[in-house]
């Protein structure tokens, strides 16, 4: 939120045009990434014990690969709903991954926002967010976080469908603040209970070689919304 707020307000200041908002953002990015992740590799991550051994037979190149082949089987046949969880999962987090590309290019060259506009728009979609993962907590605690899951996308597929149908031109570009922010409250509701959902059904013991499915799900079809995108353009 910060960031987007000091790109946002120092490409005004100091008059820049899509490319040096651009520039900017990424000075920024570098600037900051470096001297955190420095911060931390050097100062804060510490040793600590390994979780198991590598098995006879096994070598420590190719262990990880078997343990996770071995977790997967066995989530398809033992375990259905994290095999559902995951395929929606999969679906799910690859949509919102891609949506602000897709986003920034349908403001830009259909409605004809300029940055600073597509900025306020993004800013709408993070100060929602907040809001949203508490609105996803509540319905959670009252139902269950599958039941909450679904509602969130559900409304969020519903949010894009109006968008589509309703901003039809650049003359209908300043509704796109409250369209970003539905869709903030969605993102903000959706990974919490996405994370919930799997942490809960996971294995005990397994939860750090599960996690990086969760993540392999949310990412390995992240290619496909974009190419769909750039096929119907």
């Amino acid at each position: 939120l910060l960031f987007l707020v000091f790109v946002t307000a120092l490409s005004y200041l100091l008059d820049q045009d899509d490319v040096g908002t651009a520039r900017i953002s990424q000075v920024t990015t570098c600037s900051v990434s470096a001297f955190v992740f420095f911060s931390c590799w050097n100062f804060f991550f510490q040793d600590r014990p390994a979780l198991s051994n590598v098995p006879e037979g096994e070598s420590l190149l190719s262990c990880g690969f078997w343990k996770v082949f071995r977790t997967f089987k066995a989530m398809v046949k033992e375990i259905p709903p994290l095999k559902w969880l995951t395929l929606s999962v999969m679906f799910g987090e690859s949509t919102t991954a891609t949506l602000i590309t897709i986003a920034t290019t349908y403001c830009k060259h259909f409605l004809e926002m300029q940055s600073g506009e597509i900025g306020i728009v993004f800013l709408a979609v993070l100060v929602m967010g907040a809001p949203g993962s508490k609105l996803g907590e509540k319905v959670a605690l009252k139902t269950n976080p599958i039941q909450s899951a679904i509602i969130c996308n559900i409304l969020f597929i519903v949010n894009t469908t109006v968008a589509a149908m309703t901003l039809t031109g650049p003359q209908h570009k300043h509704f796109m603040p409250l369209i970003g922010g539905i869709w903030g409250l969605c993102l903000g509701w959706q990974h919490p209970m996405h994370q919930t959902a799997f942490i809960t059904i996971i294995p005990r013991n397994q939860a750090a070689e599960c996690m990086g499915l969760y993540i392999l799900a949310g990412q390995i079809i992240s290619w496909l919304p974009p190419l769909l995108f750039t096929a119907l353009n």
